[in-house]
């Protein structure tokens, strides 16, 4: 990239997959589909990587705040009876808010081991990784 401004998205899609480079006004400047990621060039930093949203299931959990000091072992409890899978074949990520929610995001662990396998051949660093639906365009 030419210039420290520019951003480097991967959307990874069922049918192919996207790298875009885009300026800070959200401006794309580049656009290069690949129809499988062995075809990714090496040596690369992402800013994101933008995966399919049925990957990643949201959950929301309410805590009153009168309850016990909350752990996230406490909040992942919660959900765990609304799950398909057993808790230790998923990645997880909380995020709390001061009124007591939280929402809980989970993605299958073999999927994200795949795709950091692929990108730890090609020397790709990840800074984040998104659900398609949460990915607003910045402006």
């Amino acid at each position: 990239m030419k210039n420290m401004s520019e951003r480097k998205i991967l959307i990874i899609d069922q049918n192919f997959h996207s790298t875009l480079v885009i300026d800070e006004f959200g401006d794309l400047l580049t656009k290069t589909e690949y129809q499988n990621l062995d075809e990714l060039n090496s040596d690369q930093h992402l800013h994101a990587v933008i995966v399919p949203g049925k990957w990643v299931v949201s959950h929301h959990v309410f805590m009153p705040k009168t309850s016990q000091v909350k752990t996230t072992q406490t909040i992942l409890y919660a959900i765990e009876d609304q799950l398909a899978c057993d808790l230790d074949e998923l990645h997880w990520s909380v995020v709390g808010q001061d009124d007591g929610s939280y929402q809980v995001l989970t993605i299958e662990k073999q999927k994200l081991q795949i795709l950091f396998e692929v990108f730890k051949i090609k020397k790709i660093f990840c800074e984040q990784l998104i659900p398609e639906y949460l990915a607003l365009p910045y402006y």
